[in-house]
């Protein structure tokens, strides 16, 4: 279905309706299959890799879809699919400064006002509101690709999960140099939009909410490894989290799998050659969720 059909078929039929097609687009592969690309990592002693998807998630074909902002349940459900994981906010900051293309965030001051039903006030799961959102931000992007920055902020995994909740960061400008500060302060424009954030009950969503997947598994060290026993590993734990180790990966979701972490140790001889492979192998992944 492109994106357009499923925004004028799903979109009066309301949240619950249109998330429960999104997860069926995902199972027939209606997800725009865009590339995970190697995010690099680094701390004192060790290095590492982990594949991030390029843009949001989006229903559709590529010349024709829709970035479809998610609640957080359900965009676990599609991620455990594949088995991918949601980001935490240091991954979407690497994401953000390791981006090839960054663009100028769409905020809601600028949306247009025509909306029906939809003030600058009232926000949250609009379909019109998503479309035209869309549409501003393939203005901005204008056909470039590769690993995209400034799309969406997105729906995380962190220290601030709690149950009934859901946790949002990220949207950033495109300058690099501009101050890094987790603040709501409209009046000083700094890195990024929205500073990390459980505010919100887990149902909520809005035309702002992104959504990308990290891989299962990373290497660190040249080794292949589970990624949630690096976010939950007490040392490592600094590669993916700037906060401490994450002892929740997931929302809670079908298909979740327990909360258990693998040794880290190499899974398979020639582990360190991961890269190109893995990111064939996700992007098949993607094509036939």
């Amino acid at each position: 279905m492109k994106g357009s059909e499923f925004a004028a078929y799903w979109g009066p039929k309301g949240v619950a309706a249109w998330e429960a097609a999104a997860v069926d687009e995902a199972r027939q592969g209606g997800l725009v299959p865009w590339p995970m690309v190697p995010l690099q990592l680094t701390m004192p002693g060790h290095t590492a890799t982990i594949l991030i998807s390029a843009d949001d998630l989006a229903i559709g074909t590529p010349d024709d879809f829709l970035r479809l902002p998610l609640r957080p349940v359900t965009a676990q459900t599609i991620a455990n699919l594949g088995g991918m994981l949601l980001p935490t906010p240091k991954l979407v900051y690497e994401a953000f400064k390791q981006a090839t293309v960054r663009l100028m965030p769409v905020q809601g001051d600028s949306m247009p006002r025509v909306l029906p039903n939809v003030a600058n006030h009232d926000l949250g799961a609009n379909m019109a509101m998503y479309v035209a959102h869309n549409a501003q931000i393939e203005a901005k992007r204008q056909g470039q690709t590769g690993l995209l920055s400034g799309t969406k902020k997105n729906v995380v995994t962190g220290e601030l999960m709690k149950p009934g909740k859901v946790v949002i960061y990220g949207w950033f400008y495109p300058d690099l140099a501009r101050p890094y500060k987790e603040s709501m302060d409209p009046a000083v424009q700094h890195q990024p939009i929205q500073p990390r954030s459980n505010f919100h009950e887990i149902g909520y969503v809005d035309y702002s909410h992104g959504i990308r997947f990290v891989s299962g598994r990373m290497v660190v060290d040249g080794q292949d490894v589970d990624t949630a026993s690096v976010m939950a590993d007490p040392v490592l734990s600094a590669l993916v989290s700037d906060r401490g180790p994450v002892r929740t990966p997931r929302y809670p979701a079908p298909g979740s799998p327990p909360v258990t972490y693998p040794p880290i140790v190499a899974s398979q001889p020639g582990a360190a050659a991961y890269g190109a492979q893995a990111i064939l192998d996700y992007e098949r992944r993607l094509r036939n969720l």
